[in-house]
């Protein structure tokens, strides 16, 4: 298999990602009417969203994370709370797509998520509500959270086309008591 986006643990870096986690309730409301789920997309613009190496988060001790992202305070009268999502944004590049048998990939994610490749969902974390992305906390079939839980996913080859192809994830909190998230990706070609 040949690497196209690769794990990190601290200090070594991973793979660099665009990613936004300053979300609060009213600002993610504001997200989702300006932009809709349109931040999936090949031709979406995230240069004005934050950039740093693979694994990126906040708070697991010891520390694994390469990129430290700050924390948002989403509801002052509980205390500091986490942003209730956080949303991944990278590139890979496939010169010839005929020549590839097959993509695979393992997320590392902290509560749940979600991968799309250019705009399409390939992966669903099954605690993740089928129906309700971006939504204020991830509304989950269990009452545990995920700590640095890891699941493979597979992208179809249709989905792909050659030159540079776009992956996004969005990786939600378990709730508003959540002091911690995790998010790393790799994608090997076959």
């Amino acid at each position: 298999p040949a690497p196209l986006l690769a794990y990190g643990a601290h200090p070594t870096a991973g793979s660099t990602w665009r990613y936004k986690m300053d979300f609060t309730e009213t600002t993610l409301a504001q997200f989702v009417a300006n932009h809709g789920n349109t931040w999936r997309d090949e031709g979406f613009d995230d240069s004005t969203w934050a950039a740093g190496g693979s694994q990126i988060g906040y708070g697991d001790s010891p520390r694994d994370e390469v990129t430290l992202s700050p924390r948002t305070d989403y509801r002052t009268a509980r205390g500091t709370q986490s942003g209730p999502v956080a949303l991944f944004r990278a590139q890979f590049t496939l010169a010839e797509v005929a020549a590839v048998s097959g993509i695979t990939g393992r997320v590392l994610f902290d509560d749940s998520c979600a991968i799309y490749v250019n705009g399409i969902k390939v992966y669903r974390h099954g605690d993740l509500t089928a129906n309700a992305p971006l939504t204020e906390y991830t509304e989950t079939t269990t009452a545990t959270t995920r700590e640095n839980a890891e699941a493979n996913f597979t992208v179809p080859l249709g989905l792909l086309h050659n030159g540079a192809n776009t992956i996004a994830v969005e990786v939600h909190q378990h709730d508003a008591g959540s002091s911690d998230l995790s998010f790393d990706l790799r994608l090997s070609a076959v």
